[in-house]
């Protein structure tokens, strides 16, 4: 998926994070392990890191990512 899915230059929301796909497009198997990596990311801190990294602070970090 290299060529196909292109990455925000900043956050435009701070509603976390998602991935749109079709229904019932290939890209629909991409949803199970964007949300299992998503998973990883955040229980290893990196997200919050990251979220940091781009700007957020604590008072707009959406609560399930706040350490």
């Amino acid at each position: 998926f290299k060529d196909i899915l292109k990455v925000s230059s900043k956050p435009l929301t701070i509603e976390g994070v998602r991935l749109v796909v079709l229904k019932g497009s290939e890209a629909e198997e991409l949803v199970p392990v964007f949300n299992n990596g998503l998973e990883k990311v955040k229980q290893s801190g990196a997200y919050l890191e990251l979220l940091k990294r781009w700007g957020f602070t604590n008072g707009n970090i959406p609560d399930q990512t706040k350490s």
